[in-house]
């Protein structure tokens, strides 16, 4: 029987270019939002999601039909103290909106003490549920677990980023509990000189049992001009599948994790999945019944399958040549494998972990 992970483009479904990570001049940003807008437009996105610094603002009059703006905020908390030579660690979540009309400011704290004062100016944009109490936060376990809690029951998707530059180690993120993805890739932190790929953060929580997704952002603030070699712009993106392009339509993907991410070092463009599917009527030359599945990609140099045991697999091309498509055999006791493309610049595209039972 045949089993459709990752849909054909096709007249009912397409892919949508989103950056899910998105600092305006709300809060510690460098372009406005409908400057952000135009310019992503510009490199062939149809999603933002606006994650001001502790400021929930919608921005319903970007939407239209070639272009959504989800709702969104980044959240965090910081240690008071640092070990000698080490910086004070941090949690960041960002919390996407999965639905239009939810626009009330979560985890709220009345005194805004969590509100840089640089962007407290733009406080009164924000609505707030009155009858909540004050939401406390610190740096610790429970708090971030205490905040994904709250953020997920009130209709967040909840992303948990940049572990490089957070300076958090797996025994302290692999300890939050009900985020929905970890950014794989994020590029402004590249951009700063951090080592922000979390492939192996990924497997980690895979490993631990935690069913999540990864995502690839940019986390962009703008500093610098477009073109210029330090802009954080269009170096990672997510792209998501959906019957057309409507708020709802996209959120529903990524809660129910249909869509893959792409890193690709500013250019804008990356590897592509063309489809995935699996076949668990298949046969080897035996004439047994096996599991394979089969990958349809942008010319690459490699397609990597990466299983939850060592038994990884590659199909490759020859130098200056490139593939576009492959199949692999599913062993009976990988419970999840994970796709990994690499074109000939060196840049990547992610799935999301799949799970076979």
């Amino acid at each position: 029987m045949k089993h459709i992970l990752l849909p054909e483009r096709g007249d009912s479904f397409g892919y949508y270019k989103a950056n899910l990570h998105c600092h305006s001049t709300l809060s510690d940003g460098h372009k406005t939002p409908e400057e952000l807008k135009k310019d992503y437009m510009s490199k062939g996105y149809s999603v933002i999601c606006y994650t001001d610094h502790e400021l929930f603002i919608p921005h319903p009059e970007l939407c239209e039909e070639s272009f959504i703006a989800l709702n969104g905020v980044e959240l965090g908390v910081a240690a008071t103290s640092a070990d000698s030579g080490e910086s004070k660690k941090v949690c960041h979540i960002c919390l996407v909106a999965k639905d239009r009309n939810n626009i009330l400011q979560p985890c709220f704290h009345r005194s805004l003490k969590y509100v840089g004062s640089k962007y407290r100016m733009n406080a009164d944009k924000i609505t707030v549920d009155e009858s909540k109490p004050d939401f406390e936060r610190d740096y610790s376990k429970s708090s971030v677990n205490a905040m994904i809690k709250e953020a997920r029951k009130s209709g967040f998707f909840v992303t948990y980023n940049h572990p490089v530059w957070s300076e958090e180690g797996y025994t302290q993120f692999g300890e939050y509990e009900g985020m929905d993805a970890i950014e794989m890739s994020n590029y402004s932190c590249m951009v700063e000189g951090y080592d922000e790929t979390a492939s192996h953060c990924y497997e980690d929580l895979l490993r631990q049992g935690k069913k999540v997704y990864c995502i690839c952002t940019d986390d962009n603030h703008n500093a610098h001009p477009d073109g210029h070699p330090l802009s954080d712009s269009y170096g990672g993106y997510t792209m998501i599948g959906a019957p057309f392009l409507g708020y709802e339509e996209i959120t529903a993907s990524l809660e129910g994790g249909l869509f893959y991410s792409v890193a690709c070092d500013g250019d804008s463009s990356g590897p592509d999945f063309l489809s995935v599917f699996i076949d668990d009527d298949a046969e080897n030359d035996r004439g047994e019944r096996i599991t394979k599945v089969y990958v349809k990609t942008s010319a690459v140099r490699s397609i990597d399958y990466c299983p939850c045991t060592r038994s990884n697999k590659r199909a490759a091309a020859f130098r200056g040549e490139s593939i576009t498509e492959a199949s692999f055999t599913v062993r009976p006791d990988e419970k999840w494998f994970r796709l990994v493309l690499t074109d000939d610049r060196g840049y990547k595209a992610y799935t999301n972990a799949f799970y076979l039972k």
